[in-house]
């Protein structure tokens, strides 16, 4: 059934165009539907998803409006936004059209259409944004520069010589790979070029050269180096770097018009309708359509193994997980008319994007906002974009690369803004070239001639030869008749084949080597005639062409020779060496990742033996002790030490290896050398073994941007504290608690790794989320919440430990109560774990939606049940080893939840914690008391913990009663005397309280109650009483370090927040801050301790 209504909407919206400087905010109000003619449920319904959609837009643009619902205050709207609503499932749409109040103006409308679902608000608001921004219009101020031009690919740079073809390669499809190198489609072969469009190689050449496949119509390569190869077909081959054989894979859709690989290693492939996944060689539907009439017409990777899409209908830009779990969706400003043409995506590390249209080639910022916009090809290119189909992009050097299959043409442009490693060289090409094509002397000092015999001496000097052919080849057009720009001429294009020459001499070689010289032969035949052909135009040169001819008589020579049996070597057998993992890096350093057993197989002794690792993600080449000597049959173990590169902790795929073992030693007085290789699987950033539960340490990441801001937003609006029987660090973490329980996240199991089943399990493979992703996609398993509840807390400076039962991980976080105080947090449902001095509180993160206080009885329960078989493992102790990943720049926005919301859920913990803790608790002493004997052990026991509650709760009435009736029946009860001591410094008399606390010194001179209020009076007096300042820090610092000699723990944690009692600890700490500012009445409360038994 399908039910309309339409929502008035009154908006008032700061009317700028973006990057200039801006005026006063101005007010979005929004007025709900009216009950009175449209459907209370659906009116309802679509209320909650505006204020949500206010909110939203408050977080996300704060610095264009202010969104508040009616009634709300902010005075007269400038805008009206009219919402017509209809719901039909995935076919509900919303009609959004905004009119200027002051003219009556309307935008053009904004459909949304599909699901009402938690995504609906964030899309309202940034339709807000797109239709305030239509008013200003769309040809924004420009944030950077915009690309030049820099250089063009020509297809004769690429010999064909190794596939037994020689004709030139037909680009079809473009991509960028690791390390900057280019990877085209030529229909039936990959090329590999260096960025000097040098050819590395033929990736899966061998398809064609052996299996006559035309392998390479469209081609993709993942952040990890994975090259997928897509055929005219369906069939998909995967190609990996040092694997020896492509693998096939069956799409099983033709007509495919867009595909993307992402940085996971998947592959994403879309017929419009349809959409497939490629992960871990399975073929897996994936649904990327908002609405039953969504067409995608492109796919991008994107940060975090996102897709990004575009939906043509609305002119949106929907983001999904790997999984195909939509997690955002943007609106970009950018015309009308370009958001329904959009040709091409391609995504930024950060999240902004660059993305090509029929009409346009435009940059934006991670908000989308534009950063430039380019209507057509920069001088001295001319024409527009609407015949190029590919676009790459290479963020390291801000190279844009565009392809027109048609004309045959791959430009490359520099964004100079966008390159985070610029290279000077590239720069001064483009100048270069700009001059060329001035070609006035008078203007830029630089004639035409010039500026290409530049350009061709610059890219000689380092070994561009294709490059420096194409600008000998444009001079010579200019100069047809100049017989010294011909003999140039000759020179580069005798290098430029001489180039090629050396290549294919590696492919004869390397033939003859696998399969035999008659194989090889007609290979080695055609790389001789090269070698001719280059010492032929190398007349002019006579040293170059000695060079050459000297490398064709090496080949011929190699080529020649034949293969003399080679002398026994000795046996290495590498043990122990699978997987490797990024989040181990620290871990590899101290403990080898494998073992290699050398036998001396020969009936002579080796001396001066040493190992040599080296694979493509070492940071260097690891290099064993030198071994003395090994006598015949004898065998020694050396250890496997790698030592990872840091880009492994970006690493979102399982990249198969290489490592290569060089096994150097000495025989009869001379060097030899015997190598070895052996495939290993490295493993994405988020993997490891769960044989060692601080691992999860390397996952909780605390100086991540987003999980700071994230505490932040969170904190700011932060009940105040009002109780003291709830320590401060634990009313921060059960409002962070609980700002996770309302923003929704849930627990959700990993189906393909359940954390039941892998933890503990030797070689069980699991993936942990990082915290940034668990708070993008708002689900998690165990070890997902725990990483990112964790890393919250560290975040605002509470310890936190991971902890662990049987097929379950959780965590616990320090109050920083004494562990002597133990006795007023534990309870029939709930405890605490005292560790160093402190109590800490076990908290289960997957039903942190329950509230603060079930997640501790939750955990409480475990801690109980599984007492002998418990994990306490504070992050501290785990950090040396298990050293966070780092984030790199935040590519999503994540808005917390509504601070109304969050404190609703806050204020009802802080509730249930004030009954549990205070209310409960001294309802149950009271009559333990009346229950005791009189003057007994137990009911001075239960009297001092009732007047010490009463105390931390700010009721010091109750507590000197409480405390008072046991020094009247028991006049010498120590705990009792310095309890009450206790209230004379909350009561503000700190010098009374020293006085107390030294009388009971005198009685038990080892007492840390007493020795601690003695010197926190000290230090309220350090800070209250500037005429005896002296005094007071002398007393203090001869305390601190009594209360030291007998409890450094708690001596140490005071010293922590005083500084001069901190360099008394600590000589040489050299800090003479003043003491933080004194507390409030009930946290001082909290820095007491109140005694309950006799401390001796």
């Amino acid at each position: 059934m399908r039910r309309f209504v339409q929502i008035s909407v009154i908006s008032a919206l700061l009317i700028v165009t973006l990057g200039h400087s801006l005026a006063a905010k101005e007010l979005v109000e929004i007025t709900p539907p009216d009950r009175m003619i449209h459907a209370p449920g659906l009116v309802a319904e679509l209320t909650g998803f505006l204020e949500r959609a206010a909110h939203q837009a408050n977080e996300l643009f704060p610095e264009r409006f202010t969104v508040s619902l009616a009634g709300g205050g902010g005075g007269r709207p400038d805008y009206r936004l009219t919402v017509l609503g209809q719901a039909d499932g995935r076919n509900s749409s919303l009609v959004l059209t905004m009119t200027r109040a002051s003219d009556g103006r309307s935008a053009p409308v904004f459909p949304v259409i599909g699901a009402w679902d938690e995504h609906l608000p964030r899309l309202i608001a940034q339709a807000i944004r797109y239709l305030h921004q239509s008013f200003a219009g769309f040809d924004l101020p420009e944030q950077a520069s915009q690309p030049v031009y820099l250089d063009e690919f020509a297809s004769n740079m690429v010999s064909m010589l190794d596939t037994g073809h020689t004709a030139r390669i037909f680009p079809y499809s473009v991509d960028v790979g690791p390390g900057g190198n280019i990877v085209i489609g030529s229909l039936f072969v990959a090329v590999e070029l260096d960025r000097m469009y040098r050819e590395v190689g033929k990736p899966g050449r061998e398809l064609f050269t052996r299996d006559a496949i035309n392998y390479a119509m469209d081609v993709r390569v993942s952040p990890g180096g994975t090259l997928f190869a897509r055929t005219m077909g369906d069939d998909l081959f995967i190609i990996r770097q040092e694997m020896p054989r492509p693998q096939r894979v069956r799409l099983g859709m033709t007509m495919l018009v867009a595909s993307a690989a992402l940085s996971d290693g998947s592959y994403v492939a879309t017929a419009g309708r349809g959409s497939v996944r490629v992960h871990e060689g399975r073929v897996e539907p994936l649904d990327l359509a908002l609405h039953p009439n969504a067409w995608l017409n492109l796919l991008a990777g994107g940060p975090e193994a996102t897709i990004w899409t575009w939906d043509a209908v609305t002119g949106a830009m929907p983001v999904f997980t790997a999984e195909g779990v939509r997690t955002d969706t943007m609106i970009p400003l950018m015309p009308e008319q370009d958001r329904r043409a959009v040709r091409a995506l391609r995504v930024l590390e950060d999240g902004s994007f660059i993305a090509l249209t029929v009409n346009s080639l435009s940059r934006f910022d991670r908000h989308g906002v534009p950063v430039w916009r380019m209507d057509g090809f920069p001088a001295p290119l001319t024409g527009d974009f609407s015949a190029v189909m590919s676009m790459a992009v290479d963020e390291e050097r801000g190279y844009i690369y565009l392809l027109n299959p048609t004309a045959q043409r791959l430009v490359r442009l520099l964004d100079r803004d966008l390159a985070r490693n610029p290279d000077p060289f590239d720069w001064n090409v483009a100048q270069i070239r700009i001059r060329v094509e001035a070609d006035s002397r008078e203007a830029f000092e630089l004639s035409a001639d010039d500026g290409l015999r530049l350009l061709a001496r610059n890219y000689e000097q380092v070994g561009a030869y294709g490059l420096a052919l194409e600008a000998r080849r444009a001079l010579l057009d200019r100069n047809p008749f100049d017989a010294e720009i011909s003999d140039a001429f000759d020179v580069s294009e005798g290098l430029f084949i001489a180039g090629h020459a050396s290549r294919a001499a590696e492919a004869a070689l390397d033939i003859l080597r696998d399969i035999g010289p008659e194989t090889a032969r007609p290979l080695y035949v055609s790389t001789v005639q090269q070698f001719e052909q280059a010492v032929s135009r190398l007349r002019s040169s006579p040293d170059r062409r000695s060079e050459v001819a000297s490398a064709l008589e090496a080949f011929r020579r190699s080529f020649r020779e034949s293969e003399f049996p080679e002398t026994r070597p000795p046996r290495m057998e590498i043990a122990g060496l699978s997987d490797l993992f990024p989040a181990l890096i620290q871990t590899y350093l101290s403990q080898p990742a494998g073992t290699a057993r050398i036998t001396n197989t020969l009936d002579e002794e080796l001396s001066a033996i040493r190992l040599t690792t080296t694979f493509r993600f070492a940071d260097f080449p690891d290099q064993s002790e030198e071994i003395d000597a090994l006598h015949p049959g004898e065998s020694v173990d050396v250890p496997l030490f790698v030592t990872l590169s840091p880009d492994v902790l970006s690493l979102q795929e399982d990249i198969p290896v290489l490592m290569e073992f060089s096994l150097e030693y000495t025989r009869r007085g001379r060097p030899e050398q015997l190598r070895q290789t052996q495939t290993v699987m490295m493993r994405r950033n988020t993997a490891l073994l769960w044989d060692d539960s601080g691992k999860l340490a390397s996952f909780i990441t605390p100086n991540d941007t987003v999980v700071q801001e994230f505490a932040l937003s969170v904190l700011q609006h932060a009940l105040p504290d009002r109780s003291g029987i709830i320590p401060t660090g634990m009313r921060t973490a059960a409002h962070l608690a609980d700002a996770l329980g309302v923003y929704g996240i849930q627990y959700v199991e990993d189906p393909n790794s359940p954390f039941t089943e892998v933890f503990g399990q030797t070689g069980a493979l699991d993936t942990v989320r990082l915290p940034r992703t668990t708070l993008r996609l708002r689900s998690g398993d165990c070890d997902d919440t725990s990483a990112l509840l964790a890393s919250l807390y560290e975040s605002v400076g509470i310890a936190s430990a991971i902890m662990t039962s049987p097929g379950h991980v959780f965590i616990a976080f320090d109050t920083g109560e004494p562990a002597a105080n133990r006795w007023m947090f534990e309870g029939n449902e709930i405890t605490v774990i005292p560790h160093d001095g402190t109590l800490w509180v076990p908290v289960e993160t997957t039903i942190l939606d329950q509230g603060f206080v079930a997640a501790w009885t939750e955990a409480s329960r475990l801690v109980r049940q599984y007492a002998d078989d418990i994990e306490f493992l504070p992050l501290a102790e785990q950090r040396a080893v298990y050293p966070p990943i780092p984030t790199g720049p935040a590519a999503f926005q994540i808005v917390a939840p509504r601070p109304a919301a969050v404190s609703e859920r806050a204020r009802t913990s802080l509730t249930r914690l004030d009954d549990t803790l205070y209310v409960e608790r001294t309802r149950q002493l009271a009559t333990s008391a009346a229950r005791a004997d009189t003057g007994g052990n137990e009911w001075v026991r239960t009297q001092n913990r009732l007047g010490g509650l009463h105390a931390r709760a700010g009721e010091l009435a109750s507590a000197r009663h409480a405390f008072e009736v046991v020094a009247s029946r028991v006049p010498d009860n120590v705990p009792a005397l310095i309890n009450l001591a206790n209230l004379l410094l909350l009561e503000g008399d700190y010098l009374g309280a020293m006085d107390r606390a030294e009388r009971v010194l005198e009685i038990r001179p080892r007492s840390v109650a007493a020795m601690n209020l003695a010197l926190q009076a000290a230090l309220v007096g350090l800070r209250e009483d500037r005429f005896r300042m002296h005094t007071h820090e002398r007393y203090a610092l001869r305390m601190a370090m009594d209360l030291y000699a007998v409890d450094p723990e708690l001596a140490g944690r005071i010293a922590a927040a005083n500084p001069r009692v901190l360099m008394a600890l600590v000589p040489g700490s050299g800090s003479t801050a003043e003491p933080r500012a004194s507390l409030g009445g009930t946290d001082r409360a909290s820095v007491l301790l109140w005694v309950v038994d006799d401390e001796g």
